[in-house]
């Protein structure tokens, strides 16, 4: 371009050089920890509505983030808002971080708006909804000790267990597990003997993960269905809970 001009000239004997094509190195994806945390914000009374307490919503940081009033809003307000946290590692140490809040819609014109689910950009794919609890608070920790994990697909899932008492779960936040969630599952197997996982995504999902399972490698415990580890595992809660837990995992069954 600058010899063409006539902004610069060749020397004798000096051969253009060739232009290549520019190559545009993707970084990896990650989620990175955030210093936002809209917990204190969040009130659990649209929450309960769908069968989900006050303690459960403080237990796994979710519930309604009311509209603002004459002010510039987020698509998060007026939204059930669920917080994602991540494990990072400092030494022998576990801390759990925040890595996003994804909001709910509860209207039809929120959902047409700005989709069904509205969060600020996060990757699903990375991670495990409630993966923190799992390994952090001792109750879970001992039910996944007990009676493995189960996996399930979306936020309100995992809430209507944790209401029942079932703290042994996670969500997929999706019906397709993918490679670094099952890199997800060695992480929490390394650092809690699981002795088994349940799955109760649908269709393909549940096939997906069987598959992924079985061609690779990937040291993790025995695959099983959602059956006994509900029923063990919420084997001290009520009858009136026992019926939504059969709504998530038709396949469990109450041991009495």
């Amino acid at each position: 371009w600058m010899v063409g001009n006539g902004i610069s000239a060749l020397h004798a004997g000096v051969m253009p050089t060739e232009q290549r094509p520019t190559i545009t190195v993707k970084s990896k994806a990650e989620n990175k920890p955030i210093s936002v945390d809209l917990r204190p914000f969040l009130r659990p009374e649209p929450v309960k509505q769908r069968g989900v307490s006050k303690e459960s919503c403080q237990y796994l940081g979710c519930g309604y983030l009311p509209e603002r009033s004459g002010e510039a809003q987020s698509p998060l307000n007026g939204r059930v808002v669920f917080q994602v946290r991540g494990l990072v590692e400092e030494g022998a140490i576990l801390k759990s971080v925040i890595l996003g809040h994804i909001g709910r819609a509860l209207t039809d014109q929120q959902e047409a708006t700005d989709g069904k689910y509205w969060g600020f950009p996060f990757h699903k794919r990375l991670e495990i909804y409630n993966q923190d609890k799992l390994l952090m608070d001792h109750a879970a920790t001992e039910q996944v000790k007990e009676f493995g994990l189960v996996l399930v697909e979306g936020f309100f899932d995992v809430a209507a267990l944790v209401e029942a008492g079932c703290l042994n779960v996670g969500a997929l936040m999706g019906a397709h597990i993918t490679a670094e969630q099952i890199d997800r599952l060695k992480f929490i197997n390394a650092h809690v003997p699981v002795p088994r996982i349940g799955m109760k995504p649908a269709g393909r999902g549940r096939k997906g993960l069987l598959c992924c399972l079985s061609k690779m490698d990937l040291s993790l415990p025995p695959l099983t269905g959602t059956r006994s580890l509900l029923a063990r595992g919420c084997r001290h809660v009520g009858s009136d809970h026992i019926s939504r837990i059969r709504e998530i995992c038709p396949s469990s069954r109450s041991n009495g």
